[in-house]
């Protein structure tokens, strides 16, 4: 979703404030039981990918709500997956190029070591409250005690008149009832307590799991929450606009009269022991095709005379779609040119002038010209995670993926998932997107549906179910003809929408998954 006018500031935060009280509405009453959803409440919330780059104005909005009318503690993991550079001071984030130093004018790339690290929090609500907070920031108690900064110039602040015009005092975030002498109380005096933490770092990728607990920190059979996320950038696409994307977290019920309230929390499975839903046998994926051309998103001229996705100038339609020289750089391949011949794909030498493919004739250098083409995220995480001794391996799930195209035509690949993987579809099995069965070009249709399924480990046998969730995020990206269309949050420069979407759920499996808690 775009978002126009909003340059300044993770505005896209107050957006949300209207609907936070939706989050817990008054009388909505939790279900005895039920599968595993993302539009119901549950004991269990999942909240596969969390996305924060403060310096290129990317964070995520979380909101979580307590529907009953008594108050309920969560117990949350932030999990971090950034991937480590082995170049000190060298950052792995977007990907392994960002993991280099220059010594002695060259250019050294390093290695990214993968990592799963949780950090563990707790907060309460109090009856039928929602809370929500960014995750660059967290949210704590006390906080009106603490000074604040103001936004230039970093001085001490309570308020912005302290700060000058043009300036504002940035104070820290607070739960809602945050209680004390100078803060509020809600009905009955009931107040929140605990603190959520900064983001484990920034720039950072990972997940968020919550489990409704008791005072003792013992899980309690209430399905009582309910949550969901919103990823914002800011000055992302052709018109350096903020873009938008939110998702419901995932839900897995526990089921009344079971738990016996241990540390070691069972997910299906045979139902002698099952003490929370399980986890659904098979994930369906309906999508486009990577690389498939959007059929209603088009770059045309609006009577004002500038074009409606790229901004440029225009007198029509026309010169939307072509790849025109506009002060010395070409409008759609962005390369340096004299004049509108240079941002010709030209067959020169036998190589195209613009895509670097081999040629003979013009014929076979694709065209320069203006496209917004499709391109899927995909994150999946195991159902069993190991808190307490980390052994991942208990996590690691090989998924084999079942395309079929609209002939019905089937094609396969599977991929192994060490606790988390978030990827484009046309990078599953290859490096060469246009060569992946998740390719248009391949699969020979606009559209498609992926069936995924964890393939169950005998090794695991009574420690873990290898069944997998996750989330799809679509994004429209700008670009010629000849490019392949590479986009997302991060690098957003070419990112025209984008939106996000849970998976989804079929069947369960006879084996249980687990979640081991400290």
């Amino acid at each position: 979703m775009r978002v126009a006018g909003l340059t300044n500031g993770m505005r896209f935060a107050l957006a949300a404030v209207v609907v936070l009280a939706a989050a817990a509405l008054p009388g909505a009453t939790a279900p005895a039981s039920a599968d595993i959803a993302s539009d119901h409440p549950a004991a269990i919330l999942v909240f596969p990918k969390l996305l924060v780059d403060t310096a290129n104005g990317l964070d995520t909005l979380i909101r979580i709500g307590n529907v009953s009318d008594t108050p309920l503690n969560v117990y949350c993991f932030y999990t971090n997956v950034t991937p480590t550079c082995t170049i000190p001071g060298g950052s792995c984030f977007p990907d392994q190029l960002s993991c280099s130093a220059i010594v002695g004018g060259q250019t050294f790339i390093g290695g990214c070591l993968p990592q799963w690290q949780p950090t563990d929090f707790i907060f309460r609500l109090t009856r039928e409250q929602p809370t929500g907070w960014l995750v660059s920031r967290g949210e704590t108690v006390n906080c009106r005690l603490i000074d604040g900064v103001c936004a230039n110039g970093g001085a001490s602040c309570t308020r912005d008149t302290q700060c000058g015009a043009g300036n504002r005092c940035i104070l820290a975030p607070c739960l809602p009832l945050e209680g004390g002498p100078l803060g509020r109380t809600g009905p009955g005096g009931q107040t929140n307590e605990g603190a959520i933490p900064l983001s484990p770092d920034d720039p950072f990728i990972g997940e968020l799991k919550c489990i409704a607990v008791d005072e003792t920190l013992s899980p309690i059979a209430r399905n009582d929450l309910i949550g969901d996320v919103l990823i914002g950038k800011l000055a992302s696409g052709p018109t350096a606009e903020i873009e938008i994307e939110g998702y419901n977290a995932i839900g897995l019920p526990a089921i009344p009269g079971k738990g016996n309230r241990d540390d070691t929390l069972v997910l299906g499975g045979p139902p002698e022991t099952a003490e929370y839903e399980g986890c659904p046998n098979i994930l369906i994926l309906d999508h486009y095709f990577d690389g498939a051309v959007d059929p209603v998103l088009q770059n045309t001229c609006l009577p004002e005379g500038t074009c409606s996705i790229s901004g440029v100038a225009c007198a029509s339609t026309a010169e939307c779609r072509a790849n025109r020289c506009i002060a010395n750089a070409c409008t759609v391949s962005g390369d340096a040119c004299a004049m509108d011949a240079d941002c010709k794909n030209t067959c020169e030498n036998e190589v195209c002038s613009l895509s670097g493919t081999t040629c003979f004739e013009d014929a076979d250098c694709v065209s320069s010209d203006y496209q917004v083409r499709v391109a899927t995220d995909l994150t999946l995480l195991p159902c069993t995670q190991d808190y307490e001794g980390r052994d991942l391996d208990l996590s690691r799930t090989v998924a084999q993926f079942l395309v079929f195209n609209e002939f019905e035509q089937r094609f396969s690949t599977s991929r192994t998932v060490d606790c988390f993987k978030e990827i484009q579809l046309s990078n599953m099995e290859t490096a060469d997107n246009s060569r992946s069965i998740f390719s248009a070009g391949v699969a020979g249709t606009l559209t498609g549906q992926t069936r995924i399924r964890g393939v169950v480990d005998e090794d695991n046998a009574g420690r873990g179910g290898n069944t997998l969730i996750g989330l799809a995020e679509e994004f429209r990206c700008a670009g010629a003809e000849y490019e392949f269309p590479v986009c997302d949050m991060v690098d957003s420069a070419r990112l025209v929408s984008s939106s996000a979407k849970n998976l989804h759920f079929q069947g369960r499996r006879p084996q249980s998954d687990f979640i081991y808690l400290p």
